[in-house]
Order: C-alpha cells, then structure tokens, then sequence
C-alpha cells in the first residue's frame, strides 16, 4: 500500500465547490418550469450561446421571463438581458434549459444539453444600448470562469443551429464590442515559473497536469482543470500538504510534486492490481473451500478482499457494472456506487472518461 500508509488523510477527500471567477452580476429570478437535468451531469457546460434577436420591441427582460413561465411554451432559456441592462435568470446554470433546437457545436448534437442560452433583447428600434452590452460583458465573465468556458466558446445562435426555420439574428449586434469587453474583463494571468514552482495566479500545462493529478485523488472535481491556478487549486494544495505533513503554504513546491506524484503513482498501480484481484480472491475462497471439507463452518473459511480506493477516475470503456466487479467484486454492485455518486450520475448508463467516481 506505500504511501496511503504513510499517510492515512489521504483517503479522506474534500472536494472544493468554489468556483474562483468574478462575481456574478445581480438578476431577478424567475424560474421557468420548462428544463430538466443534464442528460451528462450538472457540471458539462462547454459553451455559451447567444440569441440576439430582432424583436422590434421596448419590452422588458423580465416580461420575456414570464413568457419561459409558461409550460404551453416549451422553451426557455437561462438567462434574458433586457434593453436597460437588467438580468433575468429563467433556469439555473446546471440545469438543461430548450433555447438552441436541432443543433450541433464541435461535432456534439443537441447543444441545449451541455449551454447556457442569453437572450440578447433589442430595443424599439433594432439597437443594444451601452447598458446592455455591460450587463452582457459581466454576465459573461462570470460565466466564462465559473464554468471554465474560454472566449472562443461564446458563440451565436447562427453557429450551431441546424433548423431550416431558425429566427433571424439581428444584424446591428456588436461582436466585435463585446469581445474586447470580454477581454478587458479577464483577469491577468502570470506565465507559470518551473523553478519557483506553482502557485495562484499561474497557468498553462503544468497547470493542467497538476489539476489532473488532484482530480486523481479527489481533491478537486473534473470540471475544475482549467489550467489557472485559483482558489480552488490552493485550497487543494494546501489540504495535500497538510495531509502529507508539509509545510502548508499553497505552493506547489518540489518538495509537494515529489510526494504527490509518488501518491499518484501508487494508486495507479493498485487499480491496475484490482483489475484481476477479485479472481484472485475467488480462486483462493475456493481452493480454501476444498482444503476445509466442509469440516469448518462458513466463517472460518478466509477470502482475500481486494483493496477499494475511495475514487476513482472513469476511463474509456468503462460502465457502472465493470467498475463494481472490478472494485468491490461483483457487476451487482453498481447500485451502491451510482447511489454513492447521485449528485453527478443522472442516468446509471452514462459514465465518461475523466468522471472522478466515489467508491466508499
């Protein structure tokens, strides 16, 4: 077992929910009956469409609000930015709202499955005021780092819809505007430095491999890798450090990467050893069995168990069923694992690669 001998905390995960973005801007909530969960989870966000739509209209966002209440209309979307800069959220982030129809985005179909819908509403005479766009840029923001969304994945309604009968999008919409609004609004990120190691406020693939070695061990969620090291990532590095006894500073120092890559490594080595202990276990139950002959009773005849990590991370191939025979030695068991994991599995069906799974 290695290192989760040495260091029993480990098994002990806490996985950070904070996002480390800028704050969301104020909206008036109301919920709109029309949406459901995520057929893949309420964390798989991948882009963000707009809806600019010439309506000819001084309507506010809040009228178009009411009209997503209705359950008749069978549409809705997440979020409406009226005329005078005011929000309206109809349908929380992490639920499925039906805003895009027949579309596709990067080779995914039915986009409304892993978006978040705006509503861009224009006034009387077919213009976005300087309110708007602000309200928009905030609203995007936000968004963008909540759900680790990058620029180029804000995208129009015209770019993934494949109905032959979509709305017309109104022509005066400003992109070029809102981008460099976007841009001006992220913050500024320091190139990462090997030699001093990782810290908050650094980025880039040494970023990423470490977040994935966090997500290994449950540290952090899937949906956290962004290559920005933030809030959440610290928070982390400090629970590691403090779970290993190191100093707790944040940092990911030399000395933290020796220790958790050692981590990390053993505990890829025991999953590869789980995948054919549980016939080890039976063969050995059996032969036990035959020894015995029937002359001890059930109990004192001796099973070798084979070891369950407290996660584990899905790989290609994977099913519910495959990973309880594997881990806690029978297919029958996929029920304790889903159960275990209810806040991300809708469907026990649908597991992906790079899923952190909770198995005790």
């Amino acid at each position: 077992m290695g290192n989760f001998e040495k260091f029993p905390n480990l098994a002990r995960r806490i996985e950070a929910a904070h996002s480390d973005g800028l704050a969301k801007p104020t909206v008036i909530s109301m919920p709109s009956p029309n949406a459901s969960d995520r057929p893949n989870g309420p964390h798989d966000i991948e882009c963000i469409v707009l809806h600019h739509t010439a309506r000819g209209s001084i309507q506010s966002a809040p009228f178009v609000g009411r009209t997503f209440q209705n359950p008749q209309v069978k549409a809705s979307i997440h979020y409406i930015v009226g005329p005078a800069g005011e929000i309206v959220q109809s349908v929380p982030d992490q639920r499925r709202a039906l805003h895009a129809g027949p579309s596709v985005y990067r080779g995914r179909q039915n986009v409304n499955d892993f978006s978040i819908g705006i509503e861009v509403m224009s006034s009387f005479d077919h213009s976005f005021s300087e309110k708007q766009y602000q309200a928009l840029a905030e609203l995007i923001s936000h968004l963008m780092k909540a759900h680790h969304i990058p620029a180029e994945r804000v995208v129009a309604y015209r770019e993934v819809s494949i109905a032959k009968d979509r709305t017309p999008e109104a022509a005066s919409f400003d992109w070029g505007r809102l981008k460099a609004a976007l841009g001006q609004q992220q913050p500024k990120l320091v190139a990462a430095k090997p030699a001093e190691g990782l810290k908050k406020g650094d980025l880039g693939p040494m970023v990423v491999e470490l977040q994935e070695d966090l997500s290994t061990l449950g540290y952090i969620k899937v949906d956290e890798i962004s290559g920005y090291f933030g809030d959440s990532t610290e928070k982390a590095i400090k629970l590691f450090e403090g779970d290993v006894g190191l100093e707790v500073d944040g940092i990911y120092s030399a000395a933290v990467k020796s220790v958790l890559v050692e981590v990390v490594s053993s505990l890829e080595t025991l999953e590869s050893a789980n995948e054919v202990q549980p016939q080890k276990a039976k063969t050995k139950s059996l032969a036990t069995a035959q020894l015995t002959s029937g002359n001890r009773d059930a109990h004192d005849v001796t099973h070798t168990q084979p070891l369950v990590p407290r996660t584990y991370k899905v790989r290609a191939g994977d099913s519910l069923a495959a990973i309880a025979k594997k881990f806690l030695g029978s297919s029958s068991r996929w029920q304790e694992i889903f159960l275990l994991n209810r806040n991300q599995l809708s469907n026990p069906d649908r597991v992906y690669p790079g899923m952190i799974l909770r198995l005790a």
